[in-house]
C-alpha cells in the first residue's frame, strides 16, 4: 500500500473456508499523514530499551530520518529534533542495556555485565546472546555492543573474572564467529547503573537525570521493552500484570516530572520463525525455545501495552506503537544457509538468532517509531 494523499484509508479482511463460505470479516483504518515539519522549538527525544537498543541501530536510523537530509528514505532535516542519552555517540544518543527490563529501570540497579575492550570487531545485533569462551574455559554471553571498541559480556554459569587480555572464541549462537581479541577488561562486576536513579535521594528521578547531563528537558520518550522476563505462555494482557505494574511506576514518575512529555510505548516484534529460538534458547522445553508459546506471549504483551495506552490515566500521554505489525520476522531475522540434508547440496535458510533482528530488521523498527514521531510534527 503506497498512499498518494493524506487521510484515513479503510480496508477489509475477510476469511473464507475451503468452500468459499464467509467465516468472518473485519475492517481496519490506516491513518495516512503528511510529512512533518521542523518544530518551532527544540524537542528532546529519549529512547530507552534493552539489547535491541544497546547497539544504537534503530535509534541512529530514527535520528537520521528525522534530523538529517538525504539518504533512503530521504531524511526530513529537522534541526530542532535531538536525541538525548548517556549511551551512543555523536547525535545518536539513547539508554539501551542488554538483558534489562522495566524493573531494572525503576530501581537502584547495577549490572554484572563486563565490558571487553577491543581494537575492532565485526559483531552486529544478530550476534547478541551468542556464547563465547575465554582461555580459562569460562563462558560468556554477548549482551550488548557498546561501540566499535567495546563489547559487553555477562558470565555464563560462573563467577570468575576474565583474563586481563586475550581472546574469546565462539561456542554457539553467533552469525559472525571470528575470535574476539581484547586488550583489557574494564568496569569490574557492576558496569551499568540505572541512569535514572538518583543515588543522593535514593529514588527514581528523571529531573536529576536531565540536570546531571545538561539535557534541558524531555519531550518524547520512546521505549522498546521487553524481551526479558518473558518466561511462560502468557497469551492474555492480564498475564503481564507484573511488567505493566513496573511500567506504570516508570510512566507515573516521568509524567509527574515532565507532564508535557509524550511516551511512545513500542511493542516487540515476533521472534524468528525458522529455528532461531533454538539456536539461542534451547528446545521447546525452554520458555523462549517454544515458538508457539513465545508467539502467544508476544501478542499478550502487545495487548497489555495497548490496554495501558487506552487506560484513561495514561491515554493523554502514552501511545502504543505496534512494531510487530510493521516487522517482517520471516526475512528480517538472522539466518544462515545449510544443506537440507546430508545427501543434498540444496540449501535452506535456518534461523541463527531468536529475537535480535538483522540490520534490515532494525531499520523496520526505526520505520515504525518514525511513523509515530513524524505525526507529532505535522
Amino acid at each position: 500500500f503506497t498512499p498518494t494523499t493524506a487521510g484515513v484509508k479503510t480496508f477489509t479482511i475477510s476469511l473464507y473456508d475451503r468452500d468459499s463460505t464467509l467465516i468472518t470479516s473485519n475492517s481496519c483504518s490506516i491513518n495516512v499523514s503528511n510529512t512533518g515539519t521542523n518544530p518551532a522549538t527544540t524537542k528532546k527525544v529519549l529512547c530507552v530499551g534493552d539489547s535491541l537498543t544497546s547497539g544504537g541501530d534503530w535509534t541512529g536510523e530514527l535520528q537520521r530520518m528525522l534530523a538529517q537530509s538525504g539518504g533512503t528514505p530521504v531524511g526530513l532535516n529537522m534541526s530542532n529534533v535531538e536525541l538525548i542519552g548517556t549511551q551512543g555517540s555523536g547525535s545518536n544518543l539513547y539508554e539501551g542495556y542488554g538483558g534489562k527490563h522495566w524493573e531494572w529501570y525503576i530501581n537502584e540497579t547495577t549490572s554484572p555485565d563486563v565490558p571487553f575492550n577491543v581494537t575492532s570487531h565485526d559483531k552486529i545485533s544478530a550476534d547478541l546472546v551468542s556464547i563465547w569462551q575465554d582461555s580459562n574455559a569460562n563462558q560468556w554471553t554477548l549482551e550488548s555492543i557498546s561501540s566499535a571498541t567495546v563489547l559487553v559480556f555477562s558470565r555464563l554459569n560462573h563467577v570468575a573474572g576474565a583474563p586481563s587480555s586475550g581472546t574469546l572464541t565462539h561456542v554457539s549462537g553467533a552469525t559472525n564467529t571470528s575470535d574476539v581479541a581484547y586488550n583489557s577488561v574494564g568496569g569490574g562486576s557492576s558496569t551499568s547503573v540505572n541512569p535514572f536513579w538518583n543515588s543522593t535521594t535514593d529514588e527514581l528521578d528523571f529531573t536529576n537525570y536531565v540536570t546531571d547531563n545538561s539535557f534541558g528537558t524531555i519531550d518524547y520518550v520512546c521505549v522498546l521493552l521487553t524481551w526479558n522476563r518473558m518466561a511462560g505462555d502468557r497469551a492474555l494482557a492480564s498475564d503481564h500484570a507484573d511488567l505493566i505494574n513496573d511500567a506504570k511506576v516508570f510512566l507515573d514518575k516521568m509524567h509527574s516530572q515532565y507532564p508535557d512529555a509524550k511516551v511512545k510505548l513500542m511493542g516487540i516484534q515476533l521472534p524468528s520463525t525458522n529455528g532461531g529460538l533454538a539456536t539461542n534458547y534451547g528446545d521447546a522445553n525452554n520458555d523462549y525455545g517454544n515458538y508457539f508459546s513465545l508467539v502467544r506471549t508476544v501478542f499478550g504483551l502487545n495487548l497489555a501495552y495497548q490496554d495501558l495506552a487506552n487506560d484513561p490515566s495514561y491515554s493523554s500521554f502514552v501511545e502504543f506503537v505496534n512494531v510487530s505489525a510493521q516487522f517482517d520476522s520471516l526475512y528480517n531475522m538472522p539466518s544462515s544457509a545449510r544443506p537440507v540434508n546430508n545427501r543434498n547440496t540444496l540449501t535452506e535458510d535456518i534461523g541463527s538468532n531468536g529475537v535480535h533482528p538483522t540490520d534490515d530488521g532494525q531499520m523496520q523498527i526505526a520505520d515504525a517509531i518514525f511513523r509515530s514521531m513524524n505525526a507529532e510534527f505535522i
